[in-house]
């Protein structure tokens, strides 16, 4: 399980680090293959009403999407998510791959989630603007996160503060960035590049 936490910090840190983009997409590879690996132990910890399994899931689809993951890969990682919690932002998520896919009423983490929610579902200038009250509170609001303040207490061991699930949100409904493109949590280029799916 230590390897599979590792592999997750790794694929962050050389984001962080401007590691070129296919390279890192080559590590995610390795975090999925990692879980189906450990699959019985990460069953037992990634309930979604824990805080990090949350936020580690979001990342999960996330980075699926931002790499253009083919469509076996995504089904794959759609296998590796705890569906007994239903979470209306990370079925909103997984729908831009999946359409169909049924969305929930509820929120298991409002905080700082709320805010992000209401901006992908609202429209035009209202979208982008709750993106940019979101992003404002982004970093305080992810206080129970594990690597929450890493920097200060742990500046060796700091990899990024990343908001990977907007940038999917992003991406694929085309939202224009320019008001928010140079906050420091939002990975602008993961944006833009956009790889061949690996089919």
């Amino acid at each position: 399980m230590v390897v599979l936490l590792e592999r997750r910090q790794y694929l962050v840190a050389q984001y962080s680090a401007g590691v070129p983009i296919p390279i890192v997409a080559g590590t995610f590879q390795r975090v999925v293959a990692d879980i189906a690996r450990y699959v019985a132990i990460w069953d037992e910890q990634r309930s979604l009403r824990v805080f990090d399994a949350y936020v580690e899931t979001l990342w999960l689809v996330a980075w699926a999407i931002l790499f253009d993951s083919s469509d076996t890969a995504f089904d794959q990682v759609l296998t590796m998510i705890e569906t007994k919690h239903r979470d209306r932002l990370l079925d909103r998520l997984i729908a831009l791959r999946r359409p169909d896919w049924p969305l929930s009423d509820t929120l298991l983490h409002a905080r700082p989630y709320r805010k992000l929610l209401h901006a992908i579902e609202a429209d035009g200038h209202e979208r982008e603007v709750g993106i940019m009250q979101f992003l404002d509170h982004y970093y305080k609001g992810m206080r129970r996160a594990y690597w929450h303040d890493l920097h200060v207490v742990q500046p060796g061991n700091f990899f990024g503060y990343w908001c990977f699930e907007l940038a999917a949100f992003v991406k694929v409904l085309r939202i224009p960035d320019q008001s928010f493109a140079d906050n420091i949590y939002y990975p602008r280029d993961l944006v833009t590049h956009s790889p061949a799916r690996d089919e």
